[in-house]
């Protein structure tokens, strides 16, 4: 996996959602630097934590402006955060049970693709209708 690199194609000008997006790569793009240079337990840790806390702080903003412009797809929106936060504290509590074999790589990996498909497949639909 290669770190992700913002530009605007992944924009939703949305200065505001555009921001939440490139801070979610940065902390992306720590864990998996973390993972070249053979972190220890409380860097993954610290990396893991970051990340639960700015999707579950960041992904209500993003809902309350879409159903600001009663966007048609806000539950499917929904449902698709919430089942990220279920998956992350569930290959958090994974890696916390078996450190030294829990796969690191496959979460980097499922970290990237999910964003940039998050953002390019579901973000982008509701970004013309907040311009």
């Amino acid at each position: 996996m290669a770190k992700i690199l913002w530009s605007d194609y992944f924009s939703v000008n949305n200065e505001f959602i555009d921001g939440q997006n490139q801070k979610m790569i940065a902390i992306i793009n720590d864990f998996y630097e973390s993972i070249q240079k053979g972190s220890t337990v409380s860097e993954t840790e610290s990396i893991l934590n970051r990340l639960e806390d700015y999707a579950s702080a960041q992904h209500p903003y993003e809902e309350e402006l879409m159903k600001s412009i009663n966007f048609s797809e806000l539950e499917a929106h929904q449902q698709a955060h919430v089942d990220f936060n279920k998956r992350l504290m569930n290959e958090h509590q994974k890696y916390q049970q078996n450190r030294s074999t829990y796969p690191v790589h496959d979460l980097s990996s499922f970290l990237k693709e999910w964003l940039v498909n998050h953002i390019l497949q579901q973000d982008k639909k509701f970004a013309p209708l907040i311009k």
